[in-house]
C-alpha cells in the first residue's frame, strides 16, 4: 500500500489505544476515503473523473439515467443471483450512453427491455460476448464503482428522494435540452448540472463555496466509514468477552 494519509494515521493511533487493529481491506478503504478528505478535488476514481474502464472487449462507464433506472427497476426486481446482477450492471454500464441497444439485445431501448425473459436473454447474450471471466467482470465493476466492494455498507442519511421524473423536469426547465439528451448522460454529470442549477438558485441565500462543500462531503463519508469499522471491532470484542 502507498503511504498512509495523515488523517488516517492520526485516527489509527486512537483506534490502537482502544485495542482495535484494522484489517488490510479496512485500511485500504479508509485510506482512499482519507485521500479525498485531504484533496477533495484530486479524486482519481475513474467514474468520478468521467473515464471508462476497459475490460473484456467493452468500455464500462458510470450509469446514465436510463441505464440506472433499468438496473434498479428491472434487473434488481427480476434477478436475485449475484452473478446475473453483476452481468446486468455490466450491460447497463456499457450501453447506457447509447440511444439504441445493440442488435443482439431483445429490445431496442432500455425502456422496452422491461420483462424478465427479455432482460435475462439480453444479459446472457452480453455475458457470452464479454471476453473475460467472472473475476475480470467484477474487477471492472469494482474499479468503476468501488463503493460496492467496501468492507461495510455505510448508513444512508434520510433525505427526500428525487424521482426520475422530477430530476428530468428540473433539467428540462433549467437547461432547455431534450429529455432524450439527459437520459443518455452519466449520473455524475447529471448531478453536477443539478447542483450547479441549485447553487445558482441559492446564491442570494449566501450558499457556501464549492470547495467547502466538497471537503465537508468527503469528511462525512470518511467519518461514517471510520465509525462503521470501529463499531464492527468493538462488537467483536464484546462478543469475545461473553
Amino acid at each position: 500500500m502507498s503511504r498512509l494519509t495523515e488523517t488516517l494515521e492520526n485516527d489509527l493511533a486512537k483506534l490502537e489505544a482502544d485495542g482495535i487493529k484494522l484489517t488490510p481491506e479496512e485500511l485500504i478503504w479508509l485510506n482512499d476515503l482519507a485521500r479525498t478528505v485531504e484533496n477533495p478535488q484530486g479524486r482519481t476514481v475513474a467514474f468520478l473523473a468521467g473515464s471508462p474502464i476497459s475490460a473484456g472487449g467493452f468500455y464500462f462507464w458510470t450509469l446514465t439515467l436510463q441505464s440506472s433506472l433499468w438496473f434498479r427497476d428491472v434487473a434488481c426486481r427480476h434477478f436475485t443471483d449475484e452473478t446475473m446482477l453483476h452481468r446486468a450492471l455490466g450491460f447497463a454500464s456499457v450501453f447506457g450512453r447509447d440511444e439504441y441497444l445493440p442488435a443482439w439485445a431483445d429490445a431496442k431501448t432500455f425502456e422496452q427491455l422491461n420483462s424478465e425473459p427479455s432482460a435475462k436473454k439480453t444479459v446472457k447474450q452480453f455475458a457470452r460476448r464479454f471476453r473475460g471471466n467472472k473475476k475480470e467482470l467484477e474487477s471492472a465493476l469494482f474499479r468503476l464503482m468501488p463503493d460496492i466492494d467496501a468492507p461495510y455498507p455505510l448508513p444512508q442519511e434520510e433525505s427526500p428522494d428525487l424521482d426520475d421524473d422530477s430530476i428530468l423536469a428540473d433539467l428540462l426547465a433549467g437547461t432547455g435540452l431534450s429529455r432524450e439528451y439527459w437520459q443518455r448522460q452519466h449520473s455524475p454529470f447529471v448531478l453536477k448540472t443539478l447542483v450547479a442549477m441549485y447553487k445558482q438558485a441559492a446564491v442570494a441565500a449566501g450558499a457556501e463555496g464549492e470547495a467547502d462543500q466538497e471537503y465537508k462531503a468527503a469528511f462525512m463519508e470518511y467519518d461514517k466509514a471510520l465509525k462503521v469499522c470501529r463499531d464492527a471491532h468493538l462488537k467483536e470484542q464484546d462478543d469475545g468477552a461473553e
